[in-house]
């Protein structure tokens, strides 16, 4: 008789591993795979998120090195007389330093938008923004720095605090560009 009861354990055990899991286990593993699925995919929205800012930040830092470029296109050619590029991208040569910042055009219509713009310096406005928004405004300052003049070009977003985003105006996606402002700072020589 006691081999019977022992053998019947045994044999219920066996049954029992061969059942499979229950219902409550397989509940049980699937939470905890959905849990760490969550703390993978809020990493992927983060390096996104990233991502586009640092795209942003890219585009306004190579905008603000082209500002500072024409800028010295435009003190070289007024420095051998030909101050008419100076006029049309609404410049005042030569340069003197000011702590107001001088905004460029922002939208067709806008004083030196034919320089800065599609057709001219391509800095404001292009393919990628039809409807002529961009999702920054640019102003730059001029310091003297003895020698030289030192160039600061903001980049500002336009839906950044305490800016206000004109109607239709494109903006970067991620919440993080608003506060992505670029400051770019370059030297002119002065020229006698």
């Amino acid at each position: 008789m006691r081999n019977t009861r022992s053998e019947e354990r045994i044999r219920s055990r066996r049954a029992r591993r061969r059942r499979g899991s229950s219902l409550v286990e397989v509940l049980i593993a699937f939470a905890i795979l959905l849990i760490l699925m969550a703390g993978v995919l809020q990493v992927f929205s983060l390096a996104l998120q990233t991502n586009f800012g640092s795209g942003a930040r890219t585009t306004m830092t190579f905008k603000a090195r082209q500002v500072i470029e024409n800028l010295r296109v435009i003190q070289a050619l007024h420095n051998r007389g030909r101050g008419e590029m100076a006029t049309a991208a609404g410049i005042t040569m030569p340069l003197t330093a000011s702590t107001t910042p001088v905004r460029l055009p922002f939208k067709n219509g806008d004083t030196g938008f034919a320089f800065w713009g599609p057709s001219g310096a391509q800095i404001i406005g292009d393919e990628n923004y039809p409807n002529g928004y961009l999702p920054y405004r640019l102003e730059y300052r001029v310091a003297d720095n003895g020698p030289t003049w030192a160039i600061t070009v903001s980049v500002i977003p336009v839906d950044a605090p305490g800016e206000t985003a004109p109607t239709g105006a494109q903006v970067f996606l991620t919440g993080g560009s608003k506060v992505k402002r670029v400051d770019y700072v370059g030297q002119l020589r002065k020229q006698p």
